[in-house]
């Protein structure tokens, strides 16, 4: 939660509205053309008069009455809007119409309203991160409409820089794609297989219905059960575009690890992150938010790769 309880230092000009540019071109062509008679310079003051108001309205209204508390959730996920609650507090005096917040470049404007005295209007924006790791939200913009609409005042609102932790979008592989990492050896388990009768198979292993219908014996060995545990991460060698997709795709895999039953530990440089269970995957993906391309240090058993845009894994079991 964060207060705003001050507008910057500078004031910047306020600027026309769209019922503003139409009153300076008025304005400009009457003065530009002069036609005669008496109406016509009257209609130009007057003109030139609403201008003036307008624009002099605009730069006094009390913006600065006007405090600011943000409510944003502690994690959120890349590519993925999540939303921010925001409340206004008008302390002024007066009316404000038309008064827009604003996220910079995390959102877009929220819809206009009028600000009554003493009013507490909540206002949502989604927003959307881009990028993963820990991200700060600082000021907002507040807009609001001077008198006759013609002119419009922005603000900058300081708020204290409240953190997010941006996590990973998993990409699960397609599954065509996990089946064949689990044959090649993946310490996941493997699918269960159908096979030709070989002498020494148990009879355990015998498939009665597909050996009925094929006419010949057919066994399903069992799965082998998964390792207890697997290190993986990222490929540290990785440029920024290849690495943010190996972090998506480790995400993906280490989740798929942890629904299985298989114990994960993430190791990329410095860290060693243990995940186990259910609460073992946000604790693998907030691991996954806060690492960097290009640390060394110990090798996981897993490096989890990108050629030419497809995931592709290293270790000492499997090379695809």
């Amino acid at each position: 939660m964060a207060e705003g309880t001050r507008v910057a230092a500078r004031r910047p000009l306020p600027r026309p509205a769209a019922a503003g540019w139409v009153a300076l071109s008025l304005a400009l062509s009457l003065t530009a053309f002069r036609p005669q008679g008496e109406a016509h310079d009257l209609l130009s003051w007057c003109v030139w008069a609403a201008v003036l108001a307008g624009f002099v309205g605009a730069w006094l209204l009390p913006l600065g009455d006007v405090h600011v508390t943000r409510h944003v959730p502690a994690v959120a996920v890349s590519g993925r809007r999540f939303t921010a609650t925001y409340v206004l507090d008008y302390r002024g005096r007066r009316a404000l119409r038309g008064v827009v917040l604003a996220q910079p470049d995390l959102s877009q404007d929220a819809p206009a309203l009028d600000l009554l005295p003493d009013a507490r209007p909540v206002l949502t924006l989604a927003l959307l991160p881009l990028r993963r790791g820990e991200l700060r939200l600082g000021e907002v913009t507040l807009e609001a409409l001077g008198p006759l609409g013609l002119f419009a005042r922005r603000v900058q609102v300081a708020l204290p820089a409240d953190p997010v932790l941006v996590r990973p979008n998993p990409r699960a592989p397609r599954p065509p794609d996990l089946a064949q990492w689990l044959r090649r050896g993946l310490p996941l388990g493997t699918w269960s297989t159908v096979r030709d009768w070989r002498p020494g198979d148990p009879r355990r292993w015998v498939h009665a219905r597909l050996s009925a219908r094929r006419g010949f014996p057919v066994v399903a060995p069992p799965e082998r059960q998964p390792d207890s545990r697997v290190s993986l991460g990222p490929d540290a060698a990785l440029g920024s575009r290849d690495f943010e997709r190996a972090v998506s795709y480790a995400a993906g895999l280490g989740l798929s690890l942890l629904r299985r039953g298989v114990a994960v530990n993430l190791r990329y440089g410095d860290l060693d992150v243990p995940c186990r269970g259910r609460d073992g995957r946000a604790k693998l993906l907030d691991a996954l938010a806060r690492v960097h391309p290009g640390r060394g240090g110990a090798t996981p058993r897993v490096v989890v790769s990108v050629r030419d845009g497809a995931p592709v894994l290293v270790s000492d079991e499997v090379a695809a």
